[in-house]
């Protein structure tokens, strides 16, 4: 009758297996456990079946039965490891990369241990170690412990129907392991694994009902979602009205105003809302940058006090309407240039100034950055306190709990820790008991350069060099920017040429190639920046001449510079044009030689 049994569960796990991957060849699903589960429950009735074959005709069945056994025990962590498997895919059904990276880790670990317990089995001696055996139920029991342990702790993130399916088949194991146990036949724990198997099949693994779990689960979250996105949504709006508004407005108070110490006043403010838009739409791309996972860390040299200066700057404008002081205090001794992404270092600091901002309306804003040096490395321990209101616990679990996405609801707080974790930094949070919150990033920069700064970028005086005779072509499509780059590059006395489009910048060269320097916008209609100065490059090889071509683009993310380089343009300028960086541009590529 045994016999039987087991040669009909033989049977039915075949044809499990033979349904399953059919069904699953038409709608292929990744990060699956159960598949395992059908393997290694056949492979045990296979197992168990040779090993009565082996009894009846006196043959020695010791490696038989350590197969069974290692078989036995894999099964019960098989079924572990399918519910750990499922509550990723349930918890992480949206993130992808997310859900992968976990699954593949998991997987590492349920192959280790099937490894280990069956090497156990093979070493120790087969009287020691046997299929009914203590040791087995010692080891049996651990899994069922740890399967019940997964449920207790992932009910709350699963689906209850799928709690409840996870708790039928752990009654059905303990049912199983009991029957071993008193009556001491094999046969139970294979038929156990067989009934598990194909409980699953009916349930949780059928197509249909699996599909509309999913499509259920996926509807969840996409409401989730868009809740989330009409507020962020919300939030963006008003943040990037509020500095069109300034611009806007003074635009207007200025062509009404003949005074021009008002007007110089007017157009500072204009700069500073500028810079607030622009710090706006760039987060607005780090968030989408992040959440795809490409976000790149590009170090150069910059000096830390130009850095700390311009975010002094611009944290002072955004307090400019609040009654809130912003308190400085920087050690004296921090080498003056670093190795490091200065433009992610800045993100960072103004990222939790905001944060103190955003929750501070009557107060005081503490920023206070200090060294610790070791060898030729700088560790940065920048401090932000506010005296605004406290986070909740919760607000502070979701910005530090690593498993979760980017926080909308607190996106500086989320971007920032984001990108220090990026950097190998840490950030933490504390309250210093005298009424103030305070976050703290430390970062570890290579130590360039020792010197100390007498006076920052701003202080300096920009004084455009005269390149008299110099022949400067801009090509850009928008006829405002190419007035904006005539003007700006005005006080250096160039002869300048505009071309508004690729082809236009291709007709003028075949005319006259005498230039000393082309400024090049990207994202053109028709020829782009990019396709333009390869042609140009071509005919250059051809013809014998050389122009340095710069990109001049608003395609400004992280990482973009090192790309133009790499397509072949000479130098890189983001948009809006930083003076000082196009001085030093007109430098590099004109003042070496004034005269033809």
């Amino acid at each position: 009758m045994g016999n039987q049994i087991q040669i009909l569960g033989l049977i039915i796990m075949f044809l499990l297996m033979v349904f399953y991957w059919i069904e699953k060849e038409k709608q292929p699903t990744k990060r699956n456990a159960y598949k395992y589960l059908l393997v290694v429950t056949y492979l045990l009735t296979l197992v168990d079946i040779i090993n009565l074959i082996a009894s009846s005709i006196a043959t020695n069945t010791i490696i038989y039965q350590k197969l069974y056994l290692s078989l036995a025990l894999g099964s019960s962590l098989t079924v572990l490891f399918y519910i750990i498997a499922r509550n990723i895919k349930e918890k992480y059904c949206m993130q992808s990369s997310l859900a992968e990276k976990k699954y593949s880790l998991l997987k590492v670990g349920y192959f280790l241990l099937f490894f280990f317990h069956t090497l156990i089995i093979f070493i120790l001696p087969s009287l020691t170690i046997n299929p009914i055996g203590t040791t087995t139920f010692i080891i049996l029991g651990i899994y069922f412990i740890l399967t019940i342990l997964s449920i207790i702790t992932s009910a709350k993130t699963l689906n209850p129907k799928t709690t409840f399916h996870f708790w039928m088949i752990t009654i059905i194991e303990a049912i199983t392991l009991v029957l071993q146990y008193y009556l001491n036949n094999m046969l139970f724990l294979t038929i156990g694994n067989i009934v598990i198997a194909f409980y699953l099949y009916l349930t949780l693994e059928n197509m249909g009902i699996e599909e509309l779990e999913s499509l259920r689960i996926e509807n969840t979250y996409n409401k989730e979602q868009n809740i989330d996105k009409v507020s962020f949504l919300k939030n963006i709006s008003h943040e990037i009205r509020t500095p069109i508004n300034t611009i806007d407005g003074f635009s207007q108070i200025i062509m009404e105003t003949e005074d021009i110490e008002e007007i110089k006043k007017d157009v500072a403010d204009i700069r500073i809302a500028s810079r607030d838009l622009i710090d706006v739409i760039n987060g607005m791309i780090d968030l989408s940058i992040i959440e795809s996972g490409d976000l790149e860390i590009i170090p150069e040299n910059y000096n830390i006090y130009d850095v700390l200066d311009s975010i002094i700057e611009i944290t002072k404008s955004k307090l400019r309407e609040k009654d809130v002081e912003l308190k400085v205090e920087i050690e004296k001794n921090i080498p003056e240039v670093l190795w490091g992404d200065s433009e992610r270092i800045s993100q960072i600091i103004l990222n939790l100034l905001k944060n103190a901002i955003k929750y501070t309306e009557k107060g005081q804003i503490t920023l206070r950055v200090n060294r610790i040096k070791s060898e030729n490395i700088c560790r940065l321990k920048i401090e932000v306190a506010n005296t605004g209101r406290i986070l909740k616990e919760e607000e502070i679990k979701n910005i530090f709990n690593t498993e979760k996405e980017i926080n909308q609801s607190n996106l500086n707080l989320s971007v920032a820790k984001y990108l220090i974790e990026k950097m190998g930094g840490s950030l933490e949070v504390s309250d210093n008991q005298t009424k103030e919150y305070c976050f703290t990033a430390t970062l570890d920069q290579k130590i360039i350069s020792e010197k100390q700064s007498s006076s920052s970028k701003r202080d300096k005086i920009l004084k455009p060099f005269k390149a008299t005779g110099k022949n400067i072509l801009i090509v850009d499509d928008n006829k405002l920017n190419l007035k904006v780059a005539a003007r700006l590059l005005n006080p250096y006395d160039v002869n300048i040429t505009e071309a508004g489009s690729g082809q236009e910048c291709l007709d003028i060269l075949e005319q006259n190639h005498d230039f000393d320097l082309i400024l090049m916008d990207d994202l053109m209609p028709g020829l782009s920046g990019t396709e333009t100065m390869t042609l140009i490059k071509k005919i250059e090889r051809i013809d014998g001449y050389y122009i340095p071509i710069v990109a001049v683009t608003a395609n400004a993310t992280s990482g973009q510079k090192e790309k133009y380089l790499e397509n072949g343009f000479d130098d890189y300028l983001s948009k809006p044009i930083n003076r000082f960086e196009l001085d030093s541009i007109m430098k590099k590529y004109l003042k070496g030689n004034l005269s033809k």
